[in-house]
């Protein structure tokens, strides 16, 4: 499916270009909050008071469930609208129902798929300059589908629905057209402060104003498309190297197909030979280090209570004890995930490999999940059709994702 054909993309302009708030100068990005569930390890943004969707990145279309108590706008089924959510929606998804529109609609997490009207909705944003948010904005006429309760089971509480960011003309970042298209976010590492996400262009000052612009500090790869799978994006990895501190490479593993990115999976699943080949390297790293009773869902554990770098022990005294994750692209871009991003402290004295077994036969051999992304700056650029990702965890100079926010 060709998303952004050029009649999709002006008629789009047409039907949105009234959603636009009047400003003397429109700004170049606007911003929202997201918000980590804890329980489920799940990230929600907030488009307004009670408007909290699921981070939906396979997803093609923005979706909430009907309110009981007010009507919403439908369109009928040879309406420009309908053309234009069939045109930009796997092929089956649109269909009438009682003369209506209706797109169908699935929950990411629970995989259970529903029959929504087409509608309108409204979404409101900060306006930024890339240094601090500012002016309240709100987008009207934004195109997006009414749905049954039933297909928010699974979903973090107070979610009304998904917002879906895989690149149809239907997702956000399409329909804001007087932005780029492209959004960018850092997911916060805990639910004390909202991260952000962005529309449009940079800059993106995530850490203090002046300080550092994000995309400066970035590794990029080319964003890979699947006509199989139009709402996934992937990354063109070929190796998998994992790096000890003191020892050098120890594993270098050639990778099948393509890595997939999702915000559904709480920790990066690798094939069950790949997984093998990290908890090989893993021991080898830290077998100067006692493991510890296995906690779920991980499945390697280190009892780091008689490290001596620091007391009490945390993540940050043990940079040096995990492994280095290498994913090497086609075209030679490579993505690094430090000691940190690939270790997670679950208790006082044990810290967890953040790795988990796929299955011997995955659909794909690598999919990059939510720990790894964390406190990172990520950008999906889909005019230049690359992924970034900032080059470090912010944490490791004292700064988080909520403190963007916290300057407004």
């Amino acid at each position: 499916m060709e998303y952004r054909n050029s009649f999709l993309v002006a008629a789009l302009l047409l039907l949105f270009s009234n959603s636009l708030p009047s400003l003397a100068s429109p700004p170049n990005a606007v911003v929202a909050p997201v918000y980590l569930d804890t329980t489920k390890y799940l990230y929600t943004v907030s488009l307004g008071s009670g408007r909290n969707y699921l981070l939906d990145l396979g997803g093609h279309s923005v979706w909430s469930v009907c309110r009981r108590d007010r009507t919403h706008v439908t369109f009928p089924c040879k309406s420009q609208q309908c053309s234009l959510a069939a045109a930009s929606s796997n092929s089956g998804d649109v269909s009438c129902h009682g003369h209506k529109c209706n797109i169908r609609v699935q929950n990411p997490i629970t995989g259970r798929r529903a029959w929504s009207e087409l509608t309108y909705t409204e979404s409101a944003f900060k306006a930024t300059n890339g240094s601090r948010a500012g002016k309240s904005l709100t987008f009207h006429n934004v195109m997006s589908s009414c749905a049954p309760p039933h297909p928010l089971m699974g979903l973090p509480a107070g979610s009304i629905g998904c917002l879906g960011l895989g690149g149809s003309n239907l997702d956000l970042e399409f329909q804001l057209t007087s932005l780029a298209k492209r959004f960018a976010f850092c997911l916060p590492l805990n639910d004390s402060k909202p991260g952000m996400i962005f529309f449009g262009d940079g800059p993106y000052y995530i850490l203090p104003p002046g300080l550092v612009e994000a995309t400066e500090y970035q590794s990029s790869a080319p964003m890979v498309r699947n006509p199989a799978r139009p709402d996934d994006l992937f990354l063109p990895v070929k190796e998998l190297e994992i790096v000890g501190y003191d020892l050098g490479k120890v594993s270098n593993t050639s990778v099948k197909g393509w890595t997939r990115i999702s915000t559904q999976v709480p920790y990066t699943t690798l094939s069950t030979p790949l997984y093998k080949a990290m908890l090989k390297a893993f021991d080898n790293i830290t077998r100067k280090i006692p493991p510890a009773p296995l906690v779920k869902p991980f499945g390697r554990c280190l009892n780091v209570s008689a490290f001596p770098r620091g007391t009490p022990p945390s993540l940050w005294d043990f940079l040096y004890i995990g492994p280095v994750v290498n994913l090497k692209m086609d075209g030679g871009d490579v993505w690094e995930f430090l000691n940190a991003d690939n270790m997670k402290q679950v208790s006082h004295d044990v810290l967890c490999l953040t790795y988990l077994d796929g299955g011997p036969k995955p659909e794909d051999d690598i999919v990059i999940g939510l720990y790894q992304m964390k406190e990172r700056l990520m950008l999906f650029d889909f005019e230049a059709k690359k992924i970034g990702i900032s080059a470090t965890n912010i944490n490791y100079i004292h700064a988080y994702c909520g403190d963007f926010l916290a300057r407004a």
